[in-house]
C-alpha cells in the first residue's frame, strides 16, 4: 500500500510534465509556431513597458506635420497601413493634436486592417488610446460600435 502511495505520488508530477509538453506541442501543430503575429507581439511589449521608439514618431509626425501644413489631409491617410509602423503613425498624428489629425484617427476607426482578429483588436485599442489623449468625444459612436 505505502509503495503504491509512494510510486503514484513520484509518477503524477511527470504524468502532468509530460501533458502540458503533449498540449504545447498540439498547439504549435495546429496554430503553426508562430501563433501570435508580429504587430500583436509589438503591441504586448509597447502595452506592457510603455516603451517604443520615440525617434520613429518623430519621424512620422514631422512627415504628416508637413502635409498637414500644406493642406494635403488626404496625403496622410496612403500611408497609414497595417504592420508594426501603424502604432508610431497614429501615436504621431495623436501627438500632432490638430483637429485634421483627429478626423484622420477616426476615419481609422472605419477601416478594416487586417483579417487577424488580434491584429485589428490592437489597431482598435491603439485608436482608442490616441483618441483619447486628444479628448475627441465625437469618437464615442464609433469606438462603442
Amino acid at each position: 500500500m505505502m509503495v503504491a502511495l509512494i510510486l503514484t505520488a513520484t509518477m503524477m508530477p511527470l504524468l502532468l510534465a509530460a501533458c502540458f509538453v503533449l498540449g504545447r506541442c498540439w498547439q504549435r501543430y495546429w496554430y503553426g509556431n508562430d501563433a501570435i503575429s508580429e504587430v500583436s507581439r509589438q503591441y504586448i511589449e509597447i502595452f506592457q513597458t510603455g516603451q517604443f521608439n520615440e525617434a520613429a514618431v518623430e519621424s512620422a509626425k514631422r512627415r504628416f506635420r508637413a502635409l498637414l501644413d500644406n493642406g494635403d489631409e488626404r496625403g496622410v491617410q496612403p500611408s497609414l497601413r497595417p504592420g508594426v509602423q501603424y502604432f508610431f503613425q497614429i501615436r504621431a498624428l495623436a501627438e500632432l493634436g490638430t483637429d485634421a489629425a483627429g478626423q484622420i484617427l477616426e476615419r481609422q476607426l472605419e477601416r478594416r486592417l487586417s483579417n487577424n482578429l488580434l491584429d485589428q483588436s490592437w489597431y482598435w485599442v491603439d485608436l482608442a488610446v490616441n483618441l483619447r489623449m486628444l479628448q475627441r468625444q465625437e469618437s464615442l459612436p464609433f469606438l462603442l460600435g
